[in-house]
């Protein structure tokens, strides 16, 4: 109900039931030179940009929100509210948050490390060691970056045990968990109401859902860690720039609306694409969270609300274990698949994540991933 009315508050003057596009770049002041609306400049507050960031508020159960010009706009205004940000990733995840990293940041002193979140043992051991690290250094900051579902390798991270153990290791101002949410959607997950500070959602994808926006969003929770964060990062969002246009807040919002429906039916077809993949001779493994042979498949059933997402992967056969020849055939030969990057349009796509990732590459050559659309899962299936 809050998914299909999101932004949707009636309008006083017109009675209109669907938000406007309030275009305008600038606002006039009164005699007085007071702001008689409360809006100033675009980019420091938009009519429509204020109303998504209202609905991604109520939808996550956060405290601010805050609409980026892309995902990655949103990661790196995070990264740049924390200077001297020590940074730990999963060693899975999305290329281009590896790549801001190597190539902006780190050159500013920003470190970096990668570890296997899906063993609580190896990052509690890493965390006890950065906390005796930082006690020498109290300026400094920890975010600590969860992806899940991961790109492209499907794991799940367990974003309550995880929290619990960076809150209960580090003081609130010195350490924050951002959990990148693009994958499962405030639909089946809610990050905030486990325990992270920040929830960072890419609204290109399923938010918007139809490939046509490009968006970001951090949402904030109402944990100390999240208040100390919030003035530095709501400056670099309204002095850096890169803030969500109207029309594509609004495309977002509307998008938004249909949120619920569209995520049941990739989440449908997603699970019996992967269950054809897993028993297909061609095929040498599938990594979808659904299946009962994943590894996080319990946690997933419990942290994704009993559905898995739209996303899966899976590795071709070849001459060997490296072969990219038969996964290239495949991606060339499909009709419906569209052979594109992105994900969570209502159009399947399919594509060769080792040739996208270029130099940054993690993936195996015979891995393909896949963005399960909301055709006709039979024609899914034929096509494959």
């Amino acid at each position: 109900t809050v998914l299909a009315s999101a932004g949707c508050n009636i309008d006083d003057r017109t009675g209109a039931v669907s938000p406007p596009i309030y275009l305008s770049t600038t606002y006039e002041r009164d005699d007085n030179l007071q702001l008689t609306g409360g809006f100033n400049y675009s980019r420091l507050g938009n009519p429509t940009r204020l109303a998504f960031e209202r609905a991604m508020v109520e939808i996550e159960a956060g405290s601010e929100a805050m609409a980026f010009a892309s995902g990655m706009q949103a990661a790196v205004a995070l990264f740049m509210a924390c200077p001297k940000a020590h940074i730990i990733l999963p060693d899975d995840l999305y290329h281009g948050v590896l790549s801001i990293l190597m190539e902006i940041f780190q050159p500013w002193g920003v470190t970096f490390e990668k570890v296997d979140m899906t063993d609580p043992k190896k990052v509690t051991e890493r965390l006890e060691e950065a906390r005796k690290e930082f006690s020498q250094s109290p300026e400094k900051k920890l975010i600590f970056w969860i992806e899940t579902p991961s790109n492209p390798t499907c794991k799940v991270t367990d974003i309550a045990r995880l929290s619990e153990l960076v809150h209960g290791l580090f003081p609130n101002q010195q350490a924050v968990v951002v959990v990148d949410s693009t994958w499962s959607t405030p639909y089946l997950t809610r990050p905030l109401s486990l325990g992270a500070d920040v929830v960072l959602h890419s609204t290109t994808k399923y938010i918007s859902g139809h490939s046509d926006s490009l968006g970001g969003c951090l949402v904030l929770g109402n944990t100390d860690a999240a208040r100390n964060l919030s003035l530095n990062l709501r400056h670099f969002h309204q002095v850096g720039g890169g803030v969500l246009s109207p029309f594509d807040s609004y495309m977002t919002m509307r998008g938004l609306r249909t949120l619920h429906v569209r995520m049941k039916q990739h989440c449908e077809n997603a699970m019996i694409l992967a269950e054809y993949l897993a028993g297909h001779k061609a095929v040498q493994h599938v990594y979808y969270p659904g299946l009962v042979g994943h590894p996080q498949n319990k946690l997933a059933s419990s942290q994704m609300s009993g559905r898995y997402g739209g996303m899966l992967s899976f590795l071709v056969k070849g001459k060997d274990a490296t072969s990219e020849v038969n996964a290239l055939e495949v991606v060339k030969h499909v009709k419906l698949f569209k052979r594109a990057t992105s994900l969570g349009g209502t159009e399947s796509l399919i594509e060769h994540r080792a040739t996208v990732e270029g130099k940054y590459r993690s993936s195996a050559q015979n891995l393909l991933r896949v963005s399960v659309g909301l055709e006709n899962v039979g024609d899914l299936l034929t096509d494959l």
